[in-house]
């Protein structure tokens, strides 16, 4: 989730030229409190001029030496996330 939100913060020039897809570790104040057994898979793709697919995936290995994954989808729009404020007179 926080990566999710670590891309939403991005404007929509640095977004659109992110690289397709990539694997990259976790941020380094993720792995200095937990584990550095982590990866995470991130693949965006256009759905139109205006609007990205993101896709991220993190995959794990437990004490036991089990492997899991999670992914989370969405969708990333540009000048989707703002506050509009209207009040009438």
């Amino acid at each position: 989730q926080s990566e999710i939100e670590d891309l939403r913060t991005h404007d929509w020039a640095t977004l659109t030229a992110l690289a397709s897809a990539t694997t990259y570790a976790p941020q380094s104040s993720f792995t200095d409190a937990y584990s550095t057994r982590y990866t995470i898979s991130r693949a965006i793709a256009p759905l139109s001029a205006t609007k990205r697919r993101v896709w991220v995936v993190v995959g794990w290995t437990d004490n036991g030496g089990t492997a899991h994954t999670r992914d989370y989808k969405t969708i990333i729009t540009k000048n989707g996330l703002y506050d509009y404020y209207y009040r009438s007179f």
